[in-house]
């Protein structure tokens, strides 16, 4: 299977991308843009995957989805990280850091 094309690469954002991002804001609210970009990249590096740009359309939707459980996995393990160091100070060494 082929590689997109720039304009057929454009035509699917042009399509999907407001949708996507509504789709997206069910999970990650203020982030469904960002979730949406990545995934767009995804399309770009994986293109290959799903042949003629007629089928990219369930899977642009499960790649948002999956990328938006992603980073809802990240942001949670970071907010757990910042509430089990917040009681501690965190002192930086200038010697280790440069």
């Amino acid at each position: 299977m082929k590689q997109l094309s720039g304009e057929e690469y454009l035509n699917i954002v042009d399509r999907y991308y407001s949708v996507l991002v509504f789709f997206a804001q069910k999970w990650v609210h203020e982030k469904a843009e960002d979730v949406v970009q990545e995934s767009f990249m995804k399309l770009i590096r994986h293109s290959e995957l799903f042949g003629p740009p007629d089928n990219v359309s369930p899977w642009l939707f499960k790649v948002v989805r999956t990328t938006a459980i992603d980073w809802l996995r990240k942001s949670e393990s970071q907010e757990r990280l910042n509430k089990a160091f917040s009681h501690q100070k965190i002192r930086a060494y200038p010697q280790i850091i440069k």
